[in-house]
C-alpha cells in the first residue's frame, strides 16, 4: 500500500501534474513493451485451427506457407494505445469471412488473452513506480 502526503490544495494539484508529465514519458515505453509482447505470441497461434493441413498441404496454404502473415505481425505502442498489425490477408485469418468460405482461425485475440496479465502487470508496476518516484 502507498501513502504520501499532502498538505494543501496547490500541493496536490502540484504532484498530480508532475505525476501526468512522468506518466507520458514512461506509459508509452509501457504500451509499447505491451504491443511487441503480444506480436511475438501471435504467430505461435497461427495455424494452431488447422490441424488437418499437414506436410505439403500446409507449405501450399496461402495463410500458412509462405510465412508472409507470420512476418508481418509488428507492435507498436504509444501513451494510451498498444497496437498489433498484421498483413490484411490477416482480417480474413482472424475473423473469417462474410461468406464463411474461409471460417474465422484467431491468432491476435488468443495471443491478447496469453499477453493481458502480463501487461496489467507491467501497466500496474509502471503506474506504482511514477507515483512513488513523484
Amino acid at each position: 500500500m502507498m501513502r504520501f502526503s499532502v498538505r494543501g490544495v496547490r500541493e496536490l494539484d502540484m504532484k498530480l501534474r508532475l505525476i501526468v508529465a512522468r506518466l507520458r514519458t514512461d506509459l508509452p515505453e509501457a504500451m509499447q513493451r505491451i504491443a511487441e509482447g503480444t506480436a511475438k505470441v501471435a504467430p505461435s497461434y497461427i495455424g494452431r485451427e488447422r490441424p488437418e493441413l499437414t506436410g505439403r498441404a500446409r507449405e501450399t496454404d496461402p495463410l500458412l506457407g509462405s510465412g508472409a502473415m507470420r512476418r508481418s505481425i509488428r507492435g507498436e505502442g504509444d501513451a494510451l494505445i498498444a497496437t498489433v498489425r498484421a498483413a490484411p490477408p490477416a482480417r480474413w485469418q482472424e475473423m473469417g469471412t462474410k461468406n464463411k468460405h474461409v471460417p474465422a482461425r484467431p491468432f491476435l485475440r488468443p495471443a491478447l488473452r496469453e499477453t493481458a496479465p502480463e501487461a496489467l502487470k507491467l501497466l500496474r508496476e509502471t503506474f506504482e513506480t511514477t507515483i512513488r518516484e513523484t
